[in-house]
């Protein structure tokens, strides 16, 4: 199953979900400003996941979960938002996490 997390009033959260609807991908989806997570909650979904990818503008950071599991704070950095909360928009499609958007990532998960 593939989970987005996004934040209703976020413009950049709008085009991973209009990219997998377009694909035709079915997916939960979980606003963050409704169900706020904060570290704590948050990181199960990490520990579930085999590969974390976070991406922030152009940088695109990609950590093995299995060879490699970052410090809390590496971890922070990565899928925390200003708010402190989980930041959006993330997705996470069988064992990848995906923190950030891009849309050839995107495109190859799904």
């Amino acid at each position: 199953m593939k989970t987005i997390f996004y934040n209703r009033n976020c413009s950049g959260c709008k085009q991973p979900r209009i990219l997998l609807e377009r694909n035709k991908v079915k997916y939960e989806s979980i606003d963050v400003r409704e169900n706020p997570m904060d570290f704590k909650t948050a990181l199960p979904l990490i520990k579930k996941s085999t590969r974390l990818i976070g991406i922030s503008g152009k940088k695109i950071t990609e950590i093995d979960l299995k060879k490699n599991f970052p410090t809390d704070e590496e971890l922070k950095k990565i899928i925390i938002g200003r708010s402190g909360t989980l930041r959006a928009p993330c997705l996470s499609v069988d064992r990848t996490f995906v923190a950030g958007y891009n849309a050839d990532i995107y495109k190859k998960l799904i």
